[in-house]
């Protein structure tokens, strides 16, 4: 299934969902589908069930974040680097490679003034083609944390696997970022939203 159409999410995701309950044992989610986790956790005021993985092959997101319904509000990948762009050559790469920017979709993000593009997932070579390589030579470390490092098979480290400590940040009662340790135990934080790049 992973190597077809990437999508954990969908209802017919045999290998792995999430399902939980109340304390006192009422099931509040029978079955969500979800991606490869290592570490799920609950969030003090039982609002939000947080999900985390290590896993990188064949693994779409290493990051997703359930309100109590069992609605995903957040879905992340997670690599070591991306691609840092100025918006001039964002523009002119997204001139040549329009295809490829739109298959990419939510993968790309601005903040302060620079354009970051996640580019290094399954089978990104084959898909992006040519656009591949100018995203390579663009290679930067990840915008949420330097700390981040994987191993050349299956795993990505980019938190703190004994005590991740992750936070989910309101606003007005509305989750904003969520607030983990990185493998150094080093704060950062993965905004709800990304804010897609214009012009």
């Amino acid at each position: 299934m992973m190597l077809t159409h990437q999508d954990p999410f969908r209802d017919d995701n045999d290998y792995a969902f999430l399902a939980w309950a109340t304390g006192d044992g009422r099931l509040l989610v029978r079955r969500t589908p979800c991606p490869a986790l290592t570490w799920l956790g609950v969030t003090p005021d039982g609002r939000y069930v947080i999900g985390l993985s290590g896993v990188k092959l064949d693994n779409p997101y290493q990051l997703v974040v359930y309100d109590r319904s069992g609605t995903l509000l957040l879905k992340s990948h997670i690599a070591p680097s991306v691609a840092c762009l100025n918006p001039e050559t964002f523009r002119e790469l997204r001139s040549k490679h329009q295809e490829q920017f739109e298959f990419l979709g939510d993968r790309t993000w601005t903040d302060h003034g620079v354009v970051y593009v996640d580019f290094l997932w399954v089978d990104a070579p084959r898909r992006l083609g040519r656009l591949w390589d100018a995203l390579q030579a663009k290679s930067c470390p990840s915008p949420y944390s330097p700390n981040f490092s994987e191993s050349v098979t299956n795993s990505v480290f980019w938190f703190d696997r004994g005590n991740p400590r992750p936070e989910v940040v309101e606003v007005d009662g509305r989750p904003m970022v969520l607030r983990i340790r990185d493998p150094k135990g080093v704060p950062f934080e993965v905004p709800f939203r990304l804010t897609p790049p214009g012009g």
